[in-house]
């Protein structure tokens, strides 16, 4: 429970959302493309600021869908190795 709290933590103080990234250490400038909720908070900000359309957004949203194809591809292509039952 604890390790799920500091990465949310981490993603979340990471998402540009309180600092630039820029203020960040070099690992985390260097992690930042793959961080999904700086794109959705990308999405608010241009959305609220600026009034954007779709074809404004569409950078955010072909990365988040990539993302989301690859997951996909990953969750349905696992498999669960059984291990043989032993007799009692």
């Amino acid at each position: 429970m604890f390790i799920m709290f500091f990465f949310l933590l981490l993603f979340i103080l990471m998402s540009d959302i309180f600092n630039p990234y820029q203020q960040s250490a070099r690992l985390g400038i260097k992690y930042y493309p793959i961080n999904l909720l700086r794109y959705f908070i990308q999405v608010v900000r241009t959305i609220f600021f600026r009034g954007a359309t779709l074809v404004n957004m569409y950078p955010a949203f072909r990365v988040v869908i990539a993302f989301r194809v690859v997951a996909t591809i990953w969750v349905v292509s696992y498999r669960k190795r059984n291990l043989p039952i032993q007799p009692v």
